[in-house]
């Protein structure tokens, strides 16, 4: 493969790395939860609570419509993705796990997955000292996900 090829190659990785790492945490199966429920239905998106504390939430989605879902957390502004949870069946249901700090959010429902989003609600993660922190060396999980990525490009 030309040198050049090469290298474009390995700074598209580190750009997709580094893209794919900054909505992640870390994957903790005993860390605790705030757990949510949700239910997308084809005119509705009901979230169990509109308020939780800051930190680790759980977001249980359940698909009790006819067509598939996507849930969907939005920051204050009810634009930016902040997470979302795709292509959820009719009858099945999907976990999102988001770290949140403490403010203000929206949540929605896109029956479908086009058009318009039905249910979309305030939600509030609230500042509490039992919010867990993150303890995480994002530079080592770049570096992890840089390599793991070239590794695989070039097989």
């Amino acid at each position: 493969m030309p040198r050049v090829l090469r290298y474009a190659r390995l700074l598209g990785v580190g750009v997709l790395g580094v893209t794919l790492l900054s909505g992640c945490v870390a994957n903790n199966p005993a860390a605790s939860h705030t757990a949510l429920a949700v239910d997308s239905s084809a005119t509705n998106c009901a979230v169990s609570a509109n308020e939780a504390p800051a930190g680790s939430i759980r977001f249980s989605v359940t698909n009790s419509g006819d067509q598939v879902t996507e849930f969907y957390l939005l920051a204050a502004d009810g634009l930016r993705i902040v997470s979302e949870a795709e292509n959820i069946g009719p009858g099945l249901s999907r976990d999102l796990v988001v770290q949140l700090d403490a403010g203000s959010y929206f949540t929605a429902c896109k029956p479908g997955m086009a058009g318009d989003s039905v249910g979309k609600a305030e939600f509030t993660a609230t500042k509490t000292d039992a919010a867990a922190t993150v303890n995480v060396d994002r530079a080592a999980q770049i570096d992890t996900a840089n390599s793991d990525y070239a590794s695989y490009v070039s097989n």
